[in-house]
């Protein structure tokens, strides 16, 4: 009996702070949100919550430690909210989205945009999320061939050791660099992936639809 009323004393503690947390991140006070869903996290598992209760915290955590800025942190609190509530929580997979985006990791972004998207494939707000990943790839890999398409400063002769003056003037021959036109020709062909690759995941959506769709009309035929 004492054990059970210290878990349950221990239950009401971590929802207790919960609570606290929530009503502190409404009120943009995200530090003392951070806190307070740390330490139910905490007591929920020095009582061995279950499971429910665990991946909520671990994602409302998420929240308030993106909202600091702490997104390498965020993101780790998401995935904790996937590994212990499964890879249908839909939220966690959100989170670990934003967390990704905001530290321009595009690509692992739009994958978990679309580990989200199998399982809500209508969510306007995921598919204007992973349109966003996608094009923050594009933008940086067009950024990069730009970047590569800049003349190299060269060392003035003056600057040179006289045995390297002489070596210098005997290798003349130009270097091809990357022209800006190259660059954006490179990341024209990317972008025209990222389209292909998104026409592909709304196939892949549509088929899963219809799977279902037809599935349900079965079921409902059965029923009758």
């Amino acid at each position: 009996p004492s054990c059970v009323s210290s878990m349950s004393s221990l239950l009401a503690e971590a929802d207790a702070e919960a609570a606290d947390a929530k009503s502190a991140f409404a009120r943009r006070e995200y530090e003392s949100a951070a806190v307070g869903f740390g330490r139910a996290i905490e007591l929920h598992e020095q009582q061995g919550s279950s499971t429910a209760a665990l991946h909520l915290l671990h994602c409302n955590h998420a929240a308030a430690l993106a909202a600091l800025g702490f997104h390498e942190a965020a993101l780790a609190a998401a995935r904790r909210s996937i590994a212990i509530g499964g890879d249908s929580f839909v939220k966690g997979h959100y989170r670990a989205a934003l967390a990704l985006v905001e530290l321009e990791r595009w690509e692992e972004a739009a994958q978990a945009c679309e580990a989200a998207l199998a399982i809500t494939p209508e969510s306007a707000q995921l598919l204007a999320l992973i349109d966003k990943c996608r094009r923050g790839a594009v933008q940086r890999t067009e950024a990069e061939l730009l970047r590569a398409a800049l003349p190299q400063e060269e060392p003035s002769a003056d600057a040179l050791s006289p045995s390297v003056q002489s070596g210098a003037s005997a290798l003349s021959a130009p270097v091809l660099v990357p022209t800006a036109e190259m660059a954006a020709a490179a990341a024209a062909a990317l972008e025209s992936d990222w389209a292909a690759a998104q026409e592909r995941t709304r196939a892949a959506r549509d088929q899963r639809t219809n799977r279902a769709k037809t599935e349900r009309e079965r079921l409902e035929t059965e029923l009758r």
